[in-house]
């Protein structure tokens, strides 16, 4: 399930150029390039594209904690790619949380 998640580079506004959001937009619709849209989403690699909710409101913790040890280094790495992404920029505070979080469980190990 997490582990199959796509690698998709992380696409952010050109430089000089704001991120256009609207506040109840999901993730895949403020990427242009979400590659999620082309999937179904009852299949989808990401879980919050097939959950129907914004990357933000993951429990990514949850998904860590149920993996191997040896798949979860993956996902710090996968989300440390955020920072990057115009989604981060609308969401920072969540998402930082969300990846602190992670990083604890990765850490205790």
């Amino acid at each position: 399930m997490a582990s199959e998640v796509i690698d998709a580079t992380v696409d952010s506004p050109a430089e000089g150029q704001e991120a256009m959001t609207v506040p109840d937009q999901k993730c895949w619709e403020m990427r242009s390039n979400c590659v999620m849209k082309d999937e179904p989403r009852e299949n989808a690699s990401c879980p919050a594209y097939r959950d129907g909710v914004g990357c933000w409101e993951v429990d990514w913790k949850l998904i860590v904690e149920m993996l191997p040890a040896s798949q979860r280094v993956y996902w710090l790495l996968f989300l440390n790619n955020c920072e990057n992404c115009v989604v981060y920029k609308s969401h920072s505070t969540e998402m930082k949380a969300r990846i602190d979080a992670v990083s604890a469980v990765i850490f205790a190990d």
